[in-house]
C-alpha cells in the first residue's frame, strides 16, 4: 500500500533534504517570549511579595535561606531561559529557497505527485502567504553565482516545458565534458598550429567554466588549468593523427 498523508510527505522530505520546509511560527514564539518577560518584570518589581509567598508554601520557605533548595526548584526559570534558547535557534534557520518553496507548493497540488496528502488546516502551512514564516532544515547552497541562476531561474523555467518528461536520473560520468571532446578533436586534426589553437581556446574555456561555475580561489584555477594544459600538450606535439587517405 502506497504511503499517505504526513508519511508522503515525509518520505519526499527524506528523499530530498532541501524540501524539508516547516513554519518557525515566529509571531506566537515572540508572543510568548513577551509574556514571560511581563511575568519577570512584575516578579522583579516587587521581590518582597514573592518571599512572603514562598514563605507561606510549604516546601518553599528555606527558598530564602538556601540557594540550594531554591536551584533545585526554580523549574520555571529554567523553562523560560529553554524557550528563550529555542526561539534564538528557530530565527537562526534560513528561510527555505524560493524554488523548494515553489517545487513543494506545486507538488501538493499535482495529482501525479502530492494529489493534496493533507486534508486539514495544516496542508497551508506550505502557502505563499506564510512563506516568510518557514524554516529549512537544509536550505539548498549554489557553489557560485552561475550555479545559482542556474538552479533558480533557468532550470525552473525550462523544467515544465521539457525536463518534465524525463524520469531517469542521469548518471555521473567523470569522463564527460571539456576534456573528452578536445583530445577527440585534437586527434583528428593533422596540422600543429591548429592543434595549439584548439587547445589555447580549450584551455580558456576550461578555466573560465571553473572561475564561473566554482568557488575555486584564483591559485586553484591556475593549478587546475595548468595540469589540463599539460595534458592537451601531448596531443599537441604527438604525431598521432589520422594518415591523409594515399590517392
Amino acid at each position: 500500500m502506497a504511503e499517505e498523508g504526513h508519511a508522503k510527505i515525509a518520505k519526499l522530505m527524506s528523499e530530498t533534504s532541501e524540501l524539508a520546509i516547516f513554519r518557525r511560527f515566529s509571531k506566537l514564539n515572540f508572543q510568548n517570549l513577551l509574556y514571560l518577560q511581563a511575568e519577570l518584570m512584575h516578579l522583579e518589581s516587587n521581590p518582597k511579595d514573592l518571599a512572603d509567598r514562598d514563605h507561606s508554601t510549604p516546601n518553599r520557605e528555606l527558598y530564602c535561606r538556601n540557594w540550594w533548595y531554591l536551584a533545585q526548584n526554580d523549574e520555571e526559570h529554567d523553562d523560560r531561559n529553554e524557550q528563550l534558547a529555542q526561539a534564538v535557534f528557530l530565527e537562526s534557520l534560513k528561510p527555505p529557497a524560493a524554488v523548494d518553496h515553489s517545487f513543494i507548493s506545486e507538488w501538493f497540488v499535482r495529482e501525479k505527485n502530492g494529489d493534496f496528502p493533507l486534508r486539514g488546516i495544516d496542508w497551508q502551512v506550505w502557502s505563499s502567504e506564510r512563506s516568510t514564516d518557514l524554516l529549512a532544515i537544509c536550505r539548498r547552497t549554489s557553489s557560485s553565482p552561475f550555479s545559482r541562476w542556474l538552479s533558480n531561474i533557468l532550470m525552473p523555467y525550462l523544467h515544465p516545458p521539457l525536463f518534465y518528461h524525463f524520469k531517469s536520473t542521469i548518471p555521473n560520468d567523470p569522463e564527460t565534458g571539456i576534456s573528452k571532446y578536445d583530445i577527440l578533436i585534437l586527434y583528428f586534426v593533422a596540422n600543429t598550429l591548429d592543434r595549439l589553437a584548439i587547445a589555447v581556446a580549450f584551455t580558456g574555456m576550461f578555466a573560465f567554466c571553473l572561475a564561473v561555475t566554482t568557488r575555486a580561489r584564483r591559485v586553484e584555477v591556475f593549478t587546475a588549468t595548468s595540469a589540463f594544459a599539460a595534458v592537451l600538450v601531448v596531443f599537441v606535439t604527438g604525431n598521432n593523427a589520422p594518415a591523409p587517405a594515399a590517392t
